[in-house]
C-alpha cells in the first residue's frame, strides 16, 4: 500500500498536452500548487512569466519577499493571485502569461500544457475546491527556489542581475545600450535572500506537504543553502516521495550531491546547452566543452544509480546559434540513450536584439533548412528508443522555433546586436565571425566607424 502511494506522488507527462484546457484554454495548475521565488527573493507566478512584470503584490500593492513575508496562506490567497484563477478560469489570458501565449499560438509545448499534463490527476479537485472568490484550499506541492544570482557563468544573453560573475565586467560593456548605474550593480552583489534563516524555518513546514521541489540560479550547484535543503527533505523523512529538478550548466555536479538524489523519488536535469562545443563556450563564457561533455556521459553511465528519470539539453534559441544548432542535436543524437537525444528549444525573448528576428532573409533561411534536416534524423533516433517516443513532443518546439523567427522583420535591431556582440568579443578576446563564418553578411548593419568607436567606447547615439 505505501508503495502504491508513493509511485501515485511521482509526476509523469504520459499524458496529452491538452489536459487542462477542457477547465480553460488558460488554465494553469501553477496558479493552485506552486510556488517561485526569483533570484532577488520575490514571489511571482513562475519562472516563465518572470519577465512580464509577474510579482505577487500584496494588499498595499507592495512585493512579496521572503525576506519579510513566509507563509504560503498569505502569498496563494492573495489578492492579487485570487484575480488570477479567476481570470484563468474565464479563459482570459493573464498579461504575465504571454510567453506561453506565444507558445501555444506558434505550435509549441508551453510550460501552461507541461504542468497541467503533469498535474491532470489534481485537476478535478483543485477546481471543485476553489471559491467563487478564487480562494483555494492552500497546500504548496511544488517549490521553485531561484537561489540568488551567484553563477560560475557569464552568459553573453545574461546580465549582472542573473549572474554574480557578470558584475564585474559589466562596466566593459557598451554602457549607451546596456549601462548599469553603479547601485544597481551593488544591489545585484547583494542576492543573498537565501541566507535569512527563516525562509528555512518555513521552508521546513513546506517539506511534509511537498511532491516536487526545483532548483535554479545563478547556478544552483555552486550554492551551499540547496544542499542543506535535500538534508532537510532527507530528515523529514518525506524525500521518497518527493521529484527534484534542477537548471543547471552542467560544469559542476557535486558528489555529495549525486549521493543525497538517491535518497528521493526521482531527478529531473535540464542542462543550459546552447551549442556545441567552441561555440557554447563563446555563448556560454567561461564554459568548457569537455567539462561539460564528461559530465553528460557520467549521468548517462549513472542513469539509474543517481535516480534520473530525464537529462534534457535545454538550449536558448537566439541569434547566435539558430544556424549552428544542428551540430548540438548530432552529439546528442550520436551519443546518448539515456539522456533525451534531442534539445528542447526555447525562443530567447530578452533582450529584443539577440531574439532570432533580427536575422537577414538569408540567414533564416539557412536556419530553417537546418533545422528541418535536423529534426527528421531526431525523430528516427527517438523512434529507435523504448520509451523516448513519450518526448517526441519536443521536436514541436523546433517548428515553433522557425515559426517564432518568421514572425517578424526585426533587422532594425542587428545593429544594436553587433555593439553588443563584438564590444563583448573586444574584451574577451573573442571573434565573433570566426565561429560563424555565415554572419560575415552582417558587416554591412555595423554603424559607421564602428571599429574606432567600439575600441574607444560607444558613442552617445541611439540606433
Amino acid at each position: 500500500m505505501a508503495e502504491d502511494k508513493k509511485k501515485d506522488n511521482y509526476e509523469t507527462y504520459d499524458f496529452k498536452p491538452d489536459i487542462g484546457d477542457r477547465v480553460s484554454p488558460t488554465f494553469c495548475a501553477l496558479a493552485w500548487l506552486h510556488r517561485f521565488t526569483n533570484i532577488a527573493g520575490e514571489v511571482q507566478l513562475c519562472c516563465v512569466a518572470e519577465e512580464y512584470d509577474s510579482d505577487i503584490l500584496d494588499s498595499k500593492g507592495i512585493k512579496m519577499n521572503l525576506d519579510r513575508v513566509q507563509d504560503d496562506e498569505t502569498i496563494m490567497n492573495s489578492q492579487w493571485m485570487k484575480d488570477l484563477r479567476l481570470k484563468m478560469l474565464k479563459g482570459e489570458w493573464p498579461s504575465y502569461c504571454e510567453r506561453c501565449r506565444l507558445t501555444e499560438a506558434g505550435g509549441g509545448f508551453s510550460r501552461r500544457q507541461f504542468e497541467n499534463a503533469g498535474n491532470s490527476r489534481f485537476i478535478t479537485k483543485l477546481i471543485n475546491d476553489t471559491k467563487s472568490d478564487g480562494t483555494i484550499n492552500v497546500q504548496v506541492r511544488s517549490v521553485d527556489f531561484r537561489l540568488g544570482n551567484l553563477c560560475n557563468l557569464a552568459c553573453r544573453m545574461c546580465t549582472p542581475r542573473s549572474s554574480s560573475k557578470w558584475v564585474r565586467d559589466w562596466p566593459k560593456v557598451d554602457q549607451d545600450w546596456f549601462g548599469k548605474t553603479e547601485q544597481e550593480l551593488e544591489q545585484y552583489r547583494r542576492y543573498r535572500y537565501y541566507e535569512n534563516p527563516k525562509v528555512w524555518e518555513n521552508f521546513k513546514k513546506q517539506v511534509p506537504y511537498l511532491r516536487h521541489l526545483h532548483f535554479a540560479g545563478g547556478e544552483p550547484m555552486i550554492v551551499p543553502q540547496m544542499v542543506e535543503a535535500l538534508k532537510t527533505c532527507i530528515d523529514s523523512g518525506n524525500a521518497g516521495n518527493m521529484s527534484l529538478t534542477y537548471n543547471t550548466n552542467v560544469m559542476l555536479i557535486p558528489d555529495e550531491v549525486k549521493e543525497l538524489w538517491q535518497k528521493f523519488g526521482y531527478v529531473r536535469i535540464y542542462a543550459s546547452i546552447d551549442a556545441f562545443g567552441k561555440l557554447n563556450d563563446y555563448i556560454r563564457h567561461p564554459s568548457k566543452w569537455e567539462v561539460i561533455s564528461r559530465n553528460l556521459e557520467d549521468l548517462e553511465a549513472n542513469f539509474d544509480k543517481y535516480h534520473l528519470r530525464q537529462v534534457l539539453v535545454m538550449s536558448t534559441v537566439q541569434v547566435y546559434n539558430i544556424t549552428q544548432v544542428g551540430d548540438l542535436f548530432t552529439y546528442l543524437r550520436e551519443n546518448f540513450e539515456r539522456i533525451t537525444p534531442v534539445p528542447h528549444l526555447i525562443n530567447l525573448h530578452h533582450p529584443h536584439h539577440y531574439r532570432t528576428q533580427i536575422l537577414p532573409p538569408e540567414l533564416k533561411a539557412l536556419a530553417k533548412e537546418r533545422l528541418m534536416e535536423h529534426k527528421i534524423l531526431a525523430k528516427e533516433k527517438m523512434l529507435s528508443i523504448p520509451r523516448m517516443h513519450r518526448f517526441l513532443f519536443y521536436l514541436e518546439a523546433m517548428d515553433e522555433a522557425v515559426h517564432f523567427m518568421e514572425s517578424e522583420d526585426r533587422q532594425d535591431l542587428l545593429p544594436e546586436f553587433l555593439r553588443s556582440a563584438l564590444s563583448k568579443d573586444r574584451f574577451r578576446g573573442e571573434n565573433m565571425f570566426e565561429l560563424l563564418p555565415e554572419f560575415e553578411v552582417l558587416k554591412k548593419w555595423l554603424p559607421q566607424n564602428f571599429d574606432k568607436s567600439v575600441r574607444q567606447g560607444a558613442p552617445s547615439v541611439n540606433l
